[in-house]
């Protein structure tokens, strides 16, 4: 017969003869929810009516969940059924053979869902479970890293409340345990990175455009007093700055991208169908949804307008100018802040009412990525190349084109390369090649500027990758509110192989046939036209 304590698939086996029929429901769960699209309101069902009108209607909610106050009054409603997953996945083993599903659940319930329900999920505890968890000191099992920073990643992405619950739960030595768990762990935290990275610049991306508004409106108010007392024409460039100030577009006629093709429309045919208070608490949620943006981030054009007319601000493209002295960690990541240069007196200092200062700040994970931005790229870099990547592993690959796109963003492309240029100069001058290890043999790459010549091997594949996956393409656009005709520019720039300042290498280089081109030559140099 079978021995005791040893399951179906070996010793410590928890399966039963049930198990199979939990997970089928959850991968059931899990389908039902994951949609491509930005406002999918089916995933609502898994809440109850209690809470899709505290969320939505409730005074409460605006005045204390949104500041990180007010718990749940759970004695008031009833429970939903991703409340359940929630506590559920809280209080699973990492071995239970249902804990990878419970998170994914989850996940797919939060990607897209509205801001309002991401800071919801985060008050149930899974905010301070996934934090606890992450940086505690104990041995996970393979897997549970990944989930629990992907969760986190997915938990926070593009909500300003959510980040600030965040960072304000971190002292300092949180602060640097969780980067640090992170930093060292760059194939389970990498999707956790490029979250926080999309977080902050549309968060910094959003002050910046409201300092802009606020000077061209000052601008206009000179420009028509001057007018009053001078008699002067207002001329157009007086308000030049007027047209850097952007602001995104909301409602659903805004939504012209393909990416907004799958967004819900309101059905007046069912509202009539419906209860009183549901069709109030559906009503509610539409007015809610009409007034997301639709847009993350500035078109790209308008951003590059702005830099090249508009003088730099302090804002998190320049936040690098903090120094550090001997707060490094693993490869010489940098977590803290000792003082800012001051250019106009020509010396160092520190103000202790600069946010940067403070690790319970957006400023001080704002000035982290940027500080460490480089050494982020280089490590995400080191751990793929051309002979190991796959579907698995490419998500590596898209952060490290994220950087890129965002350092372009604020004019530092090509300082970030000559940066990557520098590091693989110190690791050649002391013997410290990057290394691949291709079933269990350690090989080191061939180019003197092995970094930058990995990359352009990656963005070959990245290009041949993406040419013939268009829902591909379309969960790009999804997961990082980035046109991916700005992925293909910035990939284009980096491609270009003639030794240009954005350019990875300065000559063509030998890369393998197209799989998708029975008569490729083997000898192109540049990605495929998408």
């Amino acid at each position: 017969g079978e021995e005791a304590g040893v399951g179906i698939h070996g010793p410590g086996c928890e399966c039963n003869p049930e198990s199979a029929v939990r997970i089928q429901y959850l991968r059931l769960l899990h389908n039902f929810c994951d949609r491509d699209s930005n406002n999918y309101t089916g995933r609502r069902l898994l809440l109850s009516t209690e809470e899709r009108q505290f969320i939505f209607s409730s005074p409460d909610f605006d005045r204390n969940m949104m500041n990180d106050g007010m718990r749940i009054p759970r004695d008031r409603m009833k429970e939903g059924l991703i409340s359940k997953v929630v506590s559920s996945f809280i209080v699973e083993s990492d071995g239970s053979p249902y804990k990878f599903w419970l998170s994914s659940c989850v996940e797919a319930f939060l990607r897209g869902s509205s801001p309002r329900e991401q800071v919801f999920i985060a008050h149930t505890g899974l905010l301070d479970y996934l934090l606890q968890d992450i940086t505690s000191d104990r041995l996970h099992i393979s897997g549970s890293l990944q989930t629990n920073f992907d969760l986190l990643g997915e938990l926070c992405k593009g909500n300003s409340v959510v980040i600030n619950m965040l960072v304000g739960r971190l002292d300092e030595d949180g602060f640097r345990r969780l980067m640090t768990v992170a930093a060292t762990n760059l194939v389970d935290s990498n999707v956790f990175f490029r979250s926080m990275i999309l977080s902050v610049e549309r968060i910094m991306s959003k002050r910046r455009q409201n300092a802009l508004a606020n000077e061209a409106h000052r601008e206009i108010e000179d420009s028509v007093q001057l007018i009053t007392e001078e008699g002067f024409s207002l001329d157009d460039s007086s308000s030049s700055l007027s047209q850097y100030a952007w602001l995104s577009e909301t409602g659903i006629t805004s939504r012209a991208y393909l990416s907004h093709s799958w967004y819900d429309i309101k059905m007046s045919a069912i509202l009539e169908l419906e209860e009183e208070n549901e069709r109030f608490v559906r009503t509610n949620e539409y007015m809610h949804d009409e007034k997301r943006e639709t847009e993350w981030f500035p078109p790209f054009s308008s951003v590059m307008s702005r830099n090249a007319t508009v003088s730099t601000m302090r804002t998190s493209s320049n936040l690098d100018s903090a120094l550090v002295d001997d707060n490094v960690g693993h490869n010489g990541w940098v977590f803290a802040p000792t003082s800012t240069v001051d250019h106009e007196n020509g010396f160092a200092s520190k103000s202790d009412d600069d946010p940067i200062y403070r690790p319970n700040t957006i400023e001080r994970l704002s000035w982290f990525l940027t500080a460490n931005r480089t050494r982020l790229l280089r490590d995400l870099l080191d751990g793929v190349d051309l002979r190991n990547i796959n579907h698995e592993n490419i998500c590596c690959l898209n952060s490290a084109v994220v950087i890129a796109i965002f350092a372009h963003r604020h004019m530092k492309l090509s300082t970030v390369l000559d940066e990557l240029r520098d590091y693989s100069e110190i690791r050649n001058s002391t013997g410290e090649f990057s290394c691949f290890e291709i079933n269990g043999d350690k090989r080191p790459m061939s180019s003197s500027n092995n970094v930058l010549r990995n990359f352009r091997e990656l963005l070959w594949f990245w290009s041949e990758y993406y040419a013939h996956r268009g829902r591909d393409r379309l969960s790009l656009e999804f997961s990082s509110h980035l046109r991916f005709q700005e992925w293909k520019s910035v990939v284009s720039l980096l491609c270009a192989d003639d030794g240009s300042k954005t350019s990875l290498v300065s000559l063509p280089v030998q890369l393998p046939k197209s799989p998708y081109n029975k008569r490729s030559t083997g000898n192109h140099s540049r990605p495929l036209e998408l």
